[in-house]
């Protein structure tokens, strides 16, 4: 997982990062096949940095396909109510360096990402 960030906000945020077959509705508290890498983002003034992290998947944990619960891609704000996170240029990058998402760079806004909360009450999720 590569991805710009940066936090607008004046106290630091945390960053988190899901991979987990679920329902995309269905709470995710419990889901014993998620993989999380959870990064602190600093408040800062100037621009974007870059973080990276690997998200480590054994066959096992990814859905067949008559599994109704798809491998979903969570990222969410965990700081505090008042933090913020800008995202750009978010990649996650498959075992054979191709990249999973699209429209990672929001070249065409919103599409193909799903905003919802289901879980701290946050101001967003994607």
């Amino acid at each position: 997982m590569l991805a710009r960030v940066r936090n607008p906000s004046s106290t630091a945020t945390q960053l988190v990062i899901k991979l987990q077959p679920r329902h995309m509705l269905a709470m995710g508290r419990w889901q014993p096949q998620t993989r999380q890498l959870s990064v602190t983002i600093a408040p800062q003034d100037e621009g974007y940095r870059q973080v990276d992290g690997r998200l480590e998947v054994e066959a096992g944990a990814v859905p067949t396909w008559y599994d109704p619960r798809p491998l979903v891609f969570v990222i969410s704000n965990q700081g505090a109510p008042d933090s913020a996170i800008d995202l750009a240029d978010v990649r996650l990058i498959g075992p054979d360096k191709r990249d999973l998402l699209v429209n990672g760079n929001f070249a065409a806004g919103g599409d193909r990402w799903f905003s919802y909360n289901d879980f701290q009450h946050l101001g967003w999720h994607l």
